[in-house]
């Protein structure tokens, strides 16, 4: 086995490990309920790990883990838009316009 990503927040490393599992790259994480540690063991030791079971593997599993940092990294930020019924100006992330459905609660 081999390792190939160890990170701070265990959920990002079980999102990179379930992309690899869609590879058929079969993976192993190592200090997964270690976070409780922190403070009595050096913080980096408690981080979660991603293995690569089969060391052939290892590389191909490096190379999608950088794909996929890298274009998570650039991910475009996005673009306020307005809502087509009233006009808000609305933040990229949201899909509802928060104008129009308080006023639909209301009605």
């Amino acid at each position: 086995m081999k390792m190939v990503y160890t990170a701070a927040n265990p959920v990002q490393v079980g999102h990179l490990r379930s992309i690899l599992e869609a590879e058929q790259i079969q993976t192993l994480v190592k200090n997964g309920h270690l976070t409780g540690g922190i403070g009595e063991l050096p913080a980096a030791e408690c981080w979660p790990e991603i293995w690569v079971v089969d060391p052939r593997d290892h590389e191909r599993a490096e190379h999608l883990l950088a794909q996929m940092l890298v274009s998570l990294s650039e991910a475009p930020a996005g673009t306020p838009w307005r809502c087509p019924d009233c006009g808000e100006e609305i933040e990229p992330q949201f899909t509802d316009c928060w104008r129009c459905n308080d006023n639909s609660l209301l009605a």
